[in-house]
């Protein structure tokens, strides 16, 4: 399972799902949202997330997302970021994936595969959290996938997979 977190949030819409779609958006993202939260005075307490939804007109909503501790006191309209709830996930599968972004489509195929073998399906788009940052674009990136058995009815917001050394199926 995933916990729910309380995050910072800024977003902004790339074409249909592709890291070559993907990455020009999300990028700048994070320096901003940075910027803006610490402008404000919020501090970070955990990983950041990215996490991507669908739009009405076919292409990708991307999220950059910051843990934070508590909500801010600051108007909503004054911070320059929105303040959301990143809900928890109750059966999830994930993998560790080390490298740059270019190569992570190894690793979220071979998430993919473990869900499919193991009698799962995907359930939406995959969050992609945080763990180290390092030089030259060398990051330790757990993808979370949430995932249902196979034979239920699909949620709602199935359908959309996309993006190794392990995977690992987390229950609630």
């Amino acid at each position: 399972a995933l916990p729910a977190r309380l995050v910072a949030q800024l977003s902004d819409v790339a074409e249909p799902w592709a890291p070559e779609h993907i990455g020009p958006v999300i990028h700048p993202l994070y320096p901003e949202l940075t910027e803006r939260v610490e402008r404000a005075g919020v501090a970070v307490t955990g990983p950041s997330t990215a996490w991507y939804s669908d739009t009405k007109d076919g292409r990708v909503c991307v999220h950059a997302t910051l843990t934070i501790g508590k909500r801010p006191s600051a108007a909503a309209d004054t911070l320059g970021f929105e303040v959301v709830e990143l809900p928890a996930v109750g059966q999830a599968a994930v993998a560790i994936h080390r490298g740059t972004s270019d190569n992570g489509e190894d690793t979220g195929q071979a998430l993919l595969s473990w869900i499919d073998n193991h009698g799962f399906r995907p359930v939406g788009y995959l969050r992609e959290q945080d763990i180290e940052c390092g030089p030259d674009d060398q990051w330790t990136v757990e993808l979370q996938q949430a995932i249902e058995p196979i034979g239920t009815n699909p949620s709602p917001e199935a359908s959309c997979p996309s993006p190794s050394e392990s995977v690992t199926p987390q229950e609630p």
